[in-house]
């Protein structure tokens, strides 16, 4: 046998029982600048809402849309206190921003950092009025003069109204200034991790909500900043948010209330029905992909005493389906935030069905996804088939070569590893046996040219039966292997050579083509077993 065959093979079979491992998990896209689960335990099981309603807040760039949540958040010209100014671009200074904007009755601003973003001025205008109904209010920077430039601070100062900067260092800085500053004199302590905005954002209602509040930022595992981790440890209360903050607080040895989901979206679904904010009567909903729409959600949610919960653009996760009948009554409002690059059409038709439809429309859409994602099992289970069927034809060709030459040995250890298959202890390998018998016997049922669908099929059992012998702990399998190799090896039997080279080949070929097939079907196998566990739970 090829010396290198055994190597070609047990390397795309490495790539086969890797995939197996792939977890079904939202992709963490990148921040465009456009603006765009283990299921969450439900008590809501109300079937409608009397008087439902869902709307979107939307603009074409982020900074409409955060100009149209001012505008909604304070539609009487002249009422905020104050107004929040935030870099839009990048969201470090604004994490802890939620409940200091929710505090001081400010209306809460998107930049540019370098010129101030046109529209923002005429709304600060408009939302803290002008002359006498202007005096004692203020604008507030966060983030120091790289986030938001003195340019930007002096065309702010232009229109007649006082302006200050909270801005620290770096962000766990800028949080903690928050965190005492005049305004919250917070006492307790919302711990999120800064290397990411989902958890943070999620976090700001809740820190809006609970009295004395603020959010303190971890650096992902750890809290490294000296400052934050003394407020920290001696804050009179604790909730960590998100699985990065609950282990940082854990190394400090504090007592905490955990609200950690295994994901941003599962992560925000427990803290808006597992924390005060379960007895909310509205939501905000936005994309987890992008800051700024949860930014300005946040704000929104936080004035109409709601929560924060987050989704794909494209598709609803489930812990968010779960949230949206989880509080403990019906919600009676619910808000989009963004565009519809941010969040489709599609996503809002199923908030805006959860929302009328209760308990009973999560059930539907909960069994819609277990037959979706089994249609996406099926497909990716052919395209699976059909990649491992080439390189399989390959190993029922080598087979064929062995049985046929007149190299009794080559011939005898081909033999000898399928009855070691056929013979094995191990289950999987026991099964790949037996679909391969099955299949070898319906093309020789087939006559002289069977079906190409059952030449297919044997392919594949023939690959799926070389993975599962390879990936066994089986010795007696190990041993028949070797032997098999060693005899191919050394026969002068130009056919299996020839056989073996091909296999060696198709193996290296389809390696790739292998490696994502298999990768595409643990995730849809892994996206399945989600929806039917959610299901599950839900039906109890």
């Amino acid at each position: 046998m090829s010396k290198n065959r055994p190597l070609a093979i047990s390397a795309l079979m490495a790539s086969a029982v890797a995939a197996g491992a792939v977890a079904a998990a939202p992709a963490m896209a990148a921040d465009t600048g456009a603006s765009a689960g283990s299921n969450t335990a439900t008590t809501n099981t109300a079937t409608t809402n009397a008087a439902p309603n869902t709307d979107r807040i939307g603009g074409l760039t982020r900074y409409e849309t955060a100009i149209n949540a001012s505008k909604a958040d304070f539609p009487t010209a002249g009422s905020a206190k104050g107004v929040v100014i935030a870099r839009g671009d990048v969201y470090v200074d604004a994490l802890a921003g939620t409940p200091l904007a929710a505090k001081s009755g400010s209306a809460l601003l998107l930049t540019d950092s370098k010129t101030l973003t046109p529209g923002v001025a005429d709304e600060i205008k408009r939302v803290l009025g002008t002359g006498d109904a202007a005096k004692g209010k203020k604008i507030t920077i966060l983030g120091g003069e790289v986030a938001v430039t003195p340019a930007v601070a002096a065309q702010l100062k232009a229109l007649g109204y006082e302006v200050d900067r909270i801005g620290g260092f770096d962000r766990y800085a800028t949080a903690l200034d928050i965190a005492t500053s005049s305004t919250l004199h917070a006492k307790n302590a919302i711990v999120a991790t800064g290397m990411n905005f989902a958890d943070a954002l999620s976090a700001g209602p809740l820190a809006a909500a609970a009295p004395d509040s603020a959010i303190l930022l971890s650096n992902g595992p750890t809290v490294t900043d000296a400052a934050t981790a003394a407020f920290i440890k001696g804050a009179a209360t604790v909730t960590s948010v998100g699985k990065p903050a609950v282990t940082a607080v854990g190394k400090l040895g504090v007592k905490d209330t955990e609200l950690a989901g295994a994901d941003r979206y599962a992560t925000a679904a427990e803290v808006a029905t597992k924390s005060v904010l379960k007895d909310s009567k509205t939501v905000a909903v936005a994309n987890g992909l992008a800051f700024a729409d949860p930014l300005v959600g946040g704000v929104y949610a936080a004035y109409n005493h709601g929560a924060l919960l987050l989704t794909d653009p494209n598709v609803l996760p489930l812990t968010t389906a779960g949230a949206l009948v989880g509080f403990s009554s019906p919600l009676q409002h619910a808000t989009i935030f963004g565009g519809l690059t941010a969040v489709s059409q599609g996503v809002e038709n199923q908030v805006k069905a959860l929302v009328n439809g209760g308990y009973a429309a999560y059930i539907q859409q909960l069994q819609a996804a277990v037959a979706k994602a089994q249609a996406d099992v099926d497909a990716a289970q052919k395209a699976d088939d059909a990649a491992v069927a080439v390189p399989g034809a390959a190993l029922v060709a080598l087979d064929a070569a062995t049985q046929k030459s007149a190299d009794t040995a080559v011939k005898n250890a081909d033999t000898a590893l399928l009855n070691a298959a056929k013979a094995a202890t191990d289950t999987k390998v026991q099964a790949a046996y037996t679909a391969y018998a099955g299949a070898l016997a319906a093309v020789q049922a087939g006559g002289a040219t069977p079906a190409q669908s059952l030449v297919d099929a044997l392919s594949t059992a023939r690959w799926n039966l070389e993975a599962a012998i390879t990936a066994s702990a089986d010795k007696g399998l190990a041993t028949a292997s070797d032997a098999l190799d060693a005899a191919v090896k050394a026969t002068t039997d130009a056919a299996v050579t020839a056989a073996d080279a091909a296999v060696t080949k198709a193996a290296q070929d389809s390696a790739a083509s292998v490696k994502a097939a298999q990768e595409k079907l643990a995730a849809a196998q892994a996206a399945l077993a989600a929806a039917q566990k959610a299901l599950e739970d839900a039906q109890k």
